[in-house]
């Protein structure tokens, strides 16, 4: 929490003017805030304040985070499955060239991340209480960058280098992976498992697609189902046995 600006203490305590029943002065009231800051009282309560605040951050960092459910991370590997199916109903529409691959799944990553991200802010809420933004605030740090990197990679690749387009989906595996790795302190270490699935599949995706470069609508379809779907069954095992806070 910020310190309040001078200024600030004053407008604020003007909207009450009358205290016991004698009226405060704007002047008067701007000298007893200046002594306090003079007297060094001011100073220690934002001392306090910081050392707070700090405190707040450091055990949203180190605790579980309880805002991803079990239901809903299931429920996006079913719509990988969705995906994959309609890719292949449809293949020239969704899967006719590696561009067109790469903006279908882009678009059904996209709606991972609004599912996730509205569930688990409202459960964080729910569970957390109080330290529900701190902790909504710490998983955001924790995931910013490799989300920005997976956006970044595709836009410079569709924009400058079309053509290498085929890279796209084994790099997004495999920076899926590097997730995984982070967010084992906040979820579970079985997590861990789900890390070296989505490595191996990256791989695998990126040798595969080296070939010819024509990309297989189960070339994300596999990795993500499994993915998800492993992700699931940890979380749903962590809520059964009553573990969301222990870091087994």
């Amino acid at each position: 929490m910020p310190p309040l600006p001078l200024a600030g203490l004053v407008r604020r305590a003007a909207l009450f003017p009358r205290v016991d029943g004698v009226t405060v002065r704007r002047a008067d009231l701007l000298c007893g805030v200046k002594l306090m800051y003079e007297s060094g009282v001011m100073k220690d309560v934002d001392q306090a304040l910081a050392v707070l605040g700090d405190i707040r951050a450091r055990m949203a960092a180190s605790s579980k985070f309880r805002g991803f459910a079990p239901e809903v991370v299931a429920f996006c590997g079913g719509l990988s499955l969705l995906a994959g199916l309609a890719q292949m109903l449809w293949p020239v529409s969704l899967a006719g060239d590696a561009v067109t691959y790469v903006k279908f799944w882009g678009a059904v990553m996209i709606a991972f991340g609004a599912v996730a991200s509205v569930e688990s802010t409202l459960r964080a809420r729910m569970f957390h209480k109080g330290m529900a933004d701190a902790m909504i605030a710490s998983v955001g740090r924790h995931m910013a960058p490799f989300v920005i990197t997976m956006v970044t990679i595709a836009a410079i690749i569709l924009l400058f280098a079309p053509e290498s387009a085929w890279l796209i989906p084994g790099l997004w595996l495999l920076l899926s992976a590097l997730v995984c790795t982070v967010f084992t302190d906040k979820l579970a270490r079985a997590i861990y498992g789900v890390a070296f699935w989505y490595f191996g599949c990256g791989v695998v995706v990126l040798v595969l697609a080296s070939r010819d470069h024509q990309l297989s609508p189960w070339m994300m379809t596999i990795p993500l189902v499994v993915g998800h779907m492993a992700i699931a069954s940890i979380l749903k095992r962590k809520v059964e046995r009553g573990e969301t806070h222990d870091g087994q």
